[in-house]
Order: C-alpha cells, then structure tokens, then sequence
C-alpha cells in the first residue's frame, strides 16, 4: 500500500508539473494556445485521478476550463477546489 501512496504521488507531481508547463506555455506562446490547453487539461486531469482530494489540481482545471470557455466544469471545478 506504501508502494501504491507513492506511486500515485509521483503521478501526481509528475502530471500537475506538466500541467504547468503547458499553462505557462499557453500564456507564453503566440501559436498553438488550444494544443498547450489541451495538454495542460489531460495533465491536470492525471494529476486530479492521481489524487482527487488535490484542491491545486481542480484549481487548474477550474482555469483551463474557463480559458476553454467550457464554464459549467469551470464552475464545477471551482466549487470542488474550495470544498
């Protein structure tokens, strides 16, 4: 069970760093802003499986959904961060 707590938290930080990345690209770049919101969306979502109870990761996607314009998960998302 220690081995599974660990690997999940490796998954996590590994996928939330990659989240990151493409967000910071996204606000960075001048092209290919909906292909650095789409990693960054299926990374904070690795993040989010890895460990659901991670406001930081509904937080992202919470941002990343806004910047998609898909506001009902915006909302959704915003509402688990902060529960």
């Amino acid at each position: 069970s220690q081995r599974r707590s660990n690997d999940s938290g490796s998954q996590y930080d590994s996928s939330f760093a990659a989240g990151e990345k493409a967000l910071l690209q996204f606000y960075r770049d001048k092209q290919d802003k909906p292909a650095h919101l789409q990693r960054a969306r299926i990374n904070f979502e690795a993040a989010a499986a890895a460990n659901p109870m991670s406001a930081e990761a509904q937080h992202r996607l919470a941002i990343v959904a806004d910047l998609q314009e898909r506001y009902r998960d915006s909302e959704n998302y915003y509402r688990t961060a902060i529960s």
